[in-house]
């Protein structure tokens, strides 16, 4: 009979696991009662542990009370709110008006086959309550638009508590009225967003990026999309998802609609709703899942702040653009040098960066239109003006020129193409057609006449300069491009009625100051199929302009400075109420408005550089006159962008400067001015004489100073070197790499000297004081030694020396102390004990009197009268006081004793031939916590050996001339 394997302990972490798993299974996340409430919070704690330990506890935390909104819950949407929602966002929005089809289970996060025919945003919400029931869900089953934006993308209001604002707005949208109305209200309005762009026809999840709507490229969504918001005045702020993957043979498109539902007629209702799809656009399931995450990782990782570097913030062409701009400008100076008589000194273009971004990704897709090539691109004007290449002299200032030139006129080709345009077609007198055959002249001509549309859209300056008494209507403008897009995709919107559209306030100011006017056709009712022919519709849309006479002249133009529009005309301009285009029969004065944001010329084209303009005294209103003109003057220079860069940079600086001084030279100004206040003369009285109070008691016991041989100091004779080491702390093996790195050789005349603190706390403090006797190294005693030593006499006179003793002695606190004074034989404390407190080594070049002490020095007073106790153990001094301390309460000794060297050497350099034998060196250990500490009469060299950082030696050498510090790093000899 065949036998099971064994079960498999479980972990107690699998086991919490499980428990809790089976809690959550029986409904334990009712939060009526306190218990309940913390048993609800484990359970959400666990069910979000590897997001809590990823983020943290700050970051969880902001994720879990973060209201997100999600607008569109079909494929993208779907995918995203269920990483939100499993992630720990607690308040969701769904808003989508429509239902879960059959043909969307293919790529929708939660939909079954029970939830076909149910709304997507009670789908998403009866599923995903079932993974994560602590989210609240706020279901908008209605359609976006900018008539409820207000109450869609209100504060949340259901838990009762204080309204929260929306966190983030996440864009699902697959209509582009709904999508560019959500933009651009999220925009103006502040609220943060991000877009999902066209997922569909991508199948390349490694192509899929994040940047902002500016860069977005090879997505027909996104191009519509940022075209429809730049009329509105968004170009970029707008991060969006979109997918970098080309077009190719065999790759999926948007499917032709079928022959025989345009002969049924009434095509526009097959779509949802009037203005939506009517084609179908094949979807790969995977790539809304992978579009789905991408935005909820990135609302995640904004959300908690956590940081992330996307590999594409942008399309990296901003040396692409650059390149066609100087391509460009050498262009245009070639063809004016053709030009007899002309200085091209200061030529310009009046071309920015942002006109070639608009030029080459928008009007010619980022490829050229001859060959398709997108590689080496270039712009260059298509035909030669009938005055050529000549220099405007009107717009001559400041010595800067230029060559009248318009967007419009500009194509994109690579630059060869462009060299081959330019000698041929430019320079060498023949026409396009010469040179291209038809299918280029068609293409140039469809993108031309996207780009003239396009511009009077936006209300281009140069092409309303161009053509001051020529058509104006956005609203006209806007339809017939629309018409003319739908037709082209097999999309009809609804028939156009008689009647004239709604307008704008600013339209209907533009259509006045214009004097355009509508005259529509009579007819009732116009035939659907009629509408899907962009040709039609120019039949039923007329426009007049009015010519300019003898007795009455028209003037439009723009202000780009204060992006204004103004007439001249003071006899027909009516109000927005009162005008006969508008139903209204009273006239008025027709006041500056506010126009769409240009594409501003560069910097040398603004300010009253344009030909032509001229302001009439009638067109301002009462209230503009009432300005006086020193205030418009003023606000000129404030609004100025040079004004504006000068002052942001001195501002700036400002802050800069205040912060240096109030963070570095002011405090170091008040602790210089301290350190002179305490070494005043008239302080010696305050104290009972200067730093009297520290003279040394008598301590038989404590050698006070001993002098070192001056034989065995270095000179450039003797070749010998001064090795001076600090706090070794019973680390033997360290010293000994340390003496190796070095190259010590007593015999070569070589002299050791140790700080102080030579044993205890390490492993093997009498292998050090063997190594050093036998190297007879100079030591000064050091708090450690004097404290061992002091135990080990109290020791030797209770009879606890010996080792039998050492177990009775475990339990007391200083038992490694009373450790390491058994380990210490008789030969080696006396050796310890004849180390002095104060050791001077005499004069050595470049340091004066060097003098190696333990702890540290108090300036001004002599060694002799030195107290041994706060010479082995003093950090720091009271300035008030002039009391040493062990502590780091007040001023570190160092700093005192630096500045008091300084003035001592200030006031003998005039009265002695060698002020440098009135100054004096400390060499010193003790400070771990300082480190390394080289100041120009201090030299600190405790840097943690037995704490396994560094065992640092100080060598002199070459008679005092050559100093160099040496390190060798540590082993951590730390009890546990």
């Amino acid at each position: 009979m065949r036998r099971s394997p064994p079960m498999l302990a479980l972990s107690k972490e699998d086991e919490r696991s499980a428990a809790l798993a089976r809690r959550a299974q029986q409904g334990d996340y009712d939060e009526g009662e306190k218990l309940e409430r913390v048993n609800t919070e484990d359970l959400i704690l666990e069910q979000l542990a590897r997001n809590r330990v990823f983020l943290g506890d700050e970051g969880l935390q902001k994720l879990r009370s973060s209201f997100i909104i999600v607008v569109g819950c079909g494929g993208v949407g779907s995918h995203a709110t269920a990483a939100l929602a499993r992630s720990g966002v607690s308040k969701i929005r769904l808003i989508d008006f429509d239902q879960v089809t059959l043909s969307s289970l293919n790529r929708h996060a939660v939909a079954t086959l029970a939830d076909v025919g149910t709304p997507k945003v009670q789908c998403i919400r009866r599923r995903l309550e079932q993974i994560a029931p602590w989210v609240m869900f706020d279901c908008r089953n209605e359609l976006f638009g900018a008539s409820v934006a207000d109450k869609l993308l209100g504060p949340w209001t259901l838990t009762g508590s204080e309204p929260q604002q929306p966190d983030y707005v996440i864009d699902c949208i697959d209509n582009i009225s709904s999508k560019v109305e959500l933009l651009h209200y999220c925009h103006s309005h502040g609220i943060r967003v991000i877009s999902s762009m066209g997922a569909g026809c991508k199948s390349d999840p490694t192509r899929v990026v994040i940047g902002d709507i500016s860069v977005s490229a090879e997505d027909p969504l996104s191009r519509s999309t940022r075209r429809r918001l730049r009329l509105q005045g968004v170009s970029s702020g707008i991060p969006v998802v979109f997918s970098t993957e080309k077009p190719g043979p065999g790759k999926a498109s948007l499917l032709p609609l079928p022959e025989e539902e345009f002969q049924k007629g009434q095509v526009g209702e097959l779509g949802v709703l009037p203005d939506f799809r009517v084609r179908i656009l094949p979807v790969l399931g995977t790539m809304p899942a992978v579009f789905g995450y991408t935005i909820s990782n990135h609302v995640i990782c904004e959300i908690t702040g956590y940081p992330i570097e996307y590999s594409m913030a942008s399309k990296t062409r901003d040396k692409l653009y650059d390149g066609v701009l100087g391509s460009l400008q050498a262009s245009i100076e070639r063809l004016a040098r053709a030009e007899a008589g002309q200085d091209l000194v200061g030529l310009r273009i009046p071309v920015s960066k942002d006109d070639v971004a608009y030029l080459v990704e928008e009007i010619w897709r980022g490829k050229s239109v001859v060959s398709g090539l997108p590689n080496r691109l270039s712009l260059i004007p298509w035909t030669r003006p009938a005055g050529g290449f000549r220099i405007d002299p009107d717009w001559e200032k400041e010595g800067q020129k230029f060559v009248k030139l318009e967007l419009k006129d500009l194509v994109c080709m690579t630059r060869e193409e462009a060299q081959r345009h330019e000698r041929e077609v430019l320079l060498g007198g023949k026409q396009a057609a010469e040179v291209y055959d038809e299918k280029v002249l068609q293409k140039v001509q469809e993108r031309l006449d996207e780009a003239e549309r396009s511009r009077s859209i936006c209300g281009d300056d140069r092409g309303l300069r161009s053509t001051p008494y020529g058509v104006l209507t956005v609203a006209v403008a806007v339809s017939l491009a629309e018409c003319v897009r739908n037709t082209e995709r097999g999309r009809v919107e609804q028939p156009y009625i008689e009647a004239a559209p709604p307008l704008s306030s600013l339209t209907r100011q533009i259509l006045k100051a214009s004097s355009v006017h509508f005259c529509t056709a009579t007819t009732a009712t116009t035939s659907a199929a009629d509408d899907t022919n962009a040709t039609t519709m120019t039949d039923k849309i007329t426009m007049t302009t009015d010519l300019p006479d003898t007795t009455r002249q028209q003037s439009l133009y723009f202000d780009l400075d204060n992006l204004e529009v103004s007439s001249s005309d003071d006899d027909d301009d009516d109000d927005d109420d009162n005008s006969p285009a508008f139903g209204g029969g009273g006239a008025g004065p027709t006041p500056y408005f506010r126009s769409f944001p240009q594409r501003p010329l560069i910097n040398f084209a603004r300010n009253a550089n344009r030909p032509g303009r001229r302001r009439s005294s009638q067109s301002s209103s009462p209230s503009d006159r009432e300005v006086p003109r020193w205030v418009k003057v003023l606000a000129a220079i404030v609004f100025a962008p040079k004004f504006r860069r000068y002052l942001t940079v001195y501002i700036i600086l400002l802050v800069v400067f205040f912060t240096g001084w109030e963070g570095i030279m002011k405090p170091r100004l008040d602790e210089d001015a301290a350190l002179i206040k305490a070494l005043d003369i008239e302080s010696e009285e305050s104290v009972g004489g200067w730093f009297g109070s520290n003279a040394r008691p008598p301590l038989a016991d404590i050698i006070q100073m001993r002098t070192l041989d001056p034989s065995l100091l270095p000179s450039k004779d003797n070749g010998r070197r001064l090795v001076i080491v600090g706090d070794v702390h019973g680390c033997k093996d360290e010293l000994e790499k340390l003496l190796k790195k070095v190259h010590f050789d007593a015999n070569r005349g070589d002299h050791l000297i140790l700080t102080g603190d030579l044993i205890n706390k390490g492993p093997h403090s009498a292998e050090v004081v063997d190594l050093a006797r036998s190297l007879h190294a100079s030591c000064v005693r050091g708090n450690h030694e004097d404290r061992i030593l002091l135990l080990r006499q109290q020791m030797k006179l209770k009879n606890t020396l010996h080792q039998s003793s050492d177990k009775d002695d475990k339990e007391r606190s200083d038992y490694s102390e009373r450790k390491v004074a058994r380990q210490l034989t008789d030969a080696q404390a006396a050796w310890l004990e004849a180390c002095p407190v104060i050791l001077k080594l005499g004069q050595i070049k470049g340091m004066g009197n060097v003098v190696v002490v333990h702890g540290g020095l108090v300036p001004g007073l002599d060694l002799e009268r030195q107290d041994p106790s706060s010479v082995m153990t003093m950090r720091t001094i009271d300035l008030e006081t002039h009391v040493p301390s062990s502590s780091r309460k007040g001023v570190a000794w160092s700093k005192l004793f630096n500045k008091y060297q300084s003035l001592l050497r200030n006031e003998n350099d005039n009265d002695n031939e060698n002020p440098e034998s009135s100054t004096m060196t400390v060499v010193y250990g003790h400070d771990a916590a300082s480190g390394l500490n080289l100041q120009k009469y201090t030299k600190g060299l405790d840097t943690g050996c037995v704490k396994g950082k560094k065992l640092t030696a100080l060598v002199i050498e070459n008679g005092g001339q050559k100093q160099r510090i040496v390190q060798v790093g540590c082993k951590d000899y730390r009890e546990g």
